[in-house]
């Protein structure tokens, strides 16, 4: 699908039925440490994926960059607490409850698929999805027996998916800063495509493709990636 990530300021969304819920999150610092004047970090995966598909690609931002970086689990994801209230308006709350207890002010975020659309929606400051079919990748873990489970909880999210396709979210607002979308040349999300009704939103937008990458191209680049990425935000 699609890579954006912005600077944004903190901002909290009023939403009186939202409920928090606990998200497994890891930090990475560069080594002698970050430098605190510049923004952290974020990085949110994809639907059916975790924090750990990331990996090694956050250790490396933190020490190129000497920003602090988080990755979390989305609820119903990885090691993040379950629950039954499943529906993607959340995703963006949760965000911004996760900035907020992390005492983040303003950040730079990356996100892949899911995690974008929850990108775009922090941009626009708006509860905005863009339109999302699940990339069927999934993450297994070991279980003590030797046997593997999901890291994800499938009946909320196939919950979720019958809800937004009941009542889709619609673009609106617009975000004058930066912003990146990233994709891959032959990714079944054609997102070249949305170019001229991605810059309705986003004014500055610039479309960087990955020429032979499909959907997860920062596993497929992951170097062209980290570059990318660096580049754009310092």
């Amino acid at each position: 699908m699609f890579f954006t990530f912005c600077c944004l300021p903190f901002a909290v969304l009023q939403n009186l039925s939202y409920q928090p819920v606990k998200l497994a999150h890891c930090v990475f610092e560069a080594i002698g440490g970050c430098d605190k004047r510049k923004p952290p970090v974020i990085f949110m995966h994809s639907m059916l994926c975790s924090k750990e598909v990331w990996d090694p690609i956050p250790q490396r931002v933190a020490e190129l960059t000497k920003r602090k970086v988080f990755t979390y689990d989305a609820r119903n994801h990885g090691e993040s607490e379950i629950t039954k209230d499943s529906s993607f308006h959340n995703n963006l709350q949760d965000l911004y409850t996760f900035m907020d207890r992390m005492d983040i002010k303003d950040s730079v975020l990356v996100g892949h698929s899911f995690g974008g659309s929850t990108a775009i929606s922090a941009a626009l400051q708006e509860k905005l999805q863009s339109e999302h079919r699940p990339y069927l990748t999934i993450m297994y873990k070991r279980k003590p027996d030797g046997g593997h489970d999901v890291l994800f909880n499938a009946e909320a999210l196939a919950d979720a998916l019958k809800q937004y396709q009941d009542s889709p979210i619609v673009h609106s607002g617009q975000y004058d800063g930066p912003a990146y979308f990233l994709y891959g040349s032959p990714s079944p999300f054609n997102v070249s495509s949305e170019e001229a009704d991605i810059k309705k939103h986003f004014p500055k937008a610039e479309m960087i493709e990955f020429k032979g990458c499909k959907h997860h191209l920062f596993l497929d680049f992951p170097d062209k990636f980290v570059d990318t990425l660096v580049k754009r935000i310092e």
